[in-house]
């Protein structure tokens, strides 16, 4: 499952980043509260703060697997997946034609707009209310309404927020 977290740093550099999600690590035998197993900064949540979409950067593209960017479904894809069998000649049900797929979550290009100072995210400009917070001082917040974002947010205005997107 994969969920949203804003991450406060001070400068909002990856290594900060990293050292407040540590303690959070279910792959650390001696973590007490895991919440993840794996993570990337953006990911499935990139422009959660400022409205960016991924799909419209055409670096966030590469070719389609599924017809061998042709946009049609190639009787050799057919025989690797045998459901494609009755879809060979037609355009690609993956791509819709188009012979480009989008990368998977982990793989969009870095976005700078997945940091932003605490003292621009409003629950207005958020697209939608994330699953957690950590705060400045390391601690987790399971969310449950957009004024409970921003009373977090308003405690750590001396911060940077970073949207994460958190697996488990």
């Amino acid at each position: 499952m994969h969920f949203s977290v804003l991450v406060m740093t001070r400068q909002g550099l990856d290594g900060q980043i990293a050292r407040q999600l540590d303690k959070f690590d279910e792959n650390d035998p001696s973590c007490t509260n895991p919440k993840w197993d794996w993570w990337v900064i953006g990911g499935g949540f990139s422009g959660m703060l400022d409205g960016y979409d991924p799909r419209t950067n055409p670096k966030n593209y590469k070719p389609c697997a599924y017809c061998e960017a042709t946009g049609i479904t190639t009787e050799a894809v057919a025989e690797k997946h045998p459901a494609y069998k009755p879809h060979v000649g037609k355009t690609c049900i993956q791509c819709l034609g188009s012979g480009k797929r989008l990368v998977s979550p982990s793989e969009l290009e870095p976005h700078e707009g997945d940091h932003r100072a605490a003292i621009l995210v409003t629950r207005e400009s958020l697209s939608y209310v994330p699953y957690a917070i950590i705060d400045l001082a390391g601690q987790w917040h399971e969310i449950e309404s957009s004024e409970e974002v921003e009373e977090i947010i308003q405690n750590n205005l001396a911060s940077v927020v970073s949207v994460v997107d958190c697996h488990d």
